[in-house]
């Protein structure tokens, strides 16, 4: 099972620390094999755990940093999604609704081309809040 796997897990159940820590370990691995894909993987995971934990700035932090390293390594279409929708989520929670919209509309193509059905869903919901918000 790889780290990535360990910490979802951890994540669905609500272990936050554990699951933390094992995202800093797949940070630590992807920096020191140069992988930009897992280094993106491993953002979003952080930006996961931040959300749930309601500390926002961090949230943004790595969200950002996510998308960032997925744009510069061009085709990881499904890591630019999961960002984008990451996103969205954040900006969502931080009222800002029509940012949150643009982000949720970038994601959904990029997330269906990969049928990541969890975010696709996830992504459907923030835009639909989003929408309603901005009225």
């Amino acid at each position: 099972m790889t780290l990535y796997n360990i910490a979802e897990i951890q994540f669905m159940c609500n272990r936050l620390a554990e699951s933390e820590e094992t995202y800093h370990q797949l940070f630590q691995l992807a920096q020191n094999l140069g992988h930009k894909p897992m280094l993106s993987t491993a953002y979003c995971g952080l930006a996961d755990i931040a959300l749930a934990r309601g500390d926002l700035h961090t949230a943004l932090q790595h969200a950002l940093q996510a998308q960032q390293i997925a744009e510069e390594t061009g085709n990881r279409i499904e890591q630019s999604g999961v960002a984008y929708r990451l996103l969205g989520d954040v900006w969502l929670r931080l009222e800002e609704a029509e940012r949150a919209a643009e982000f949720y509309e970038q994601s959904l193509p990029l997330l269906e081309q990969h049928r990541l059905d969890e975010d696709i869903a996830k992504a459907r919901a923030g835009l639909k809040v989003a929408k309603r918000k901005r009225g």
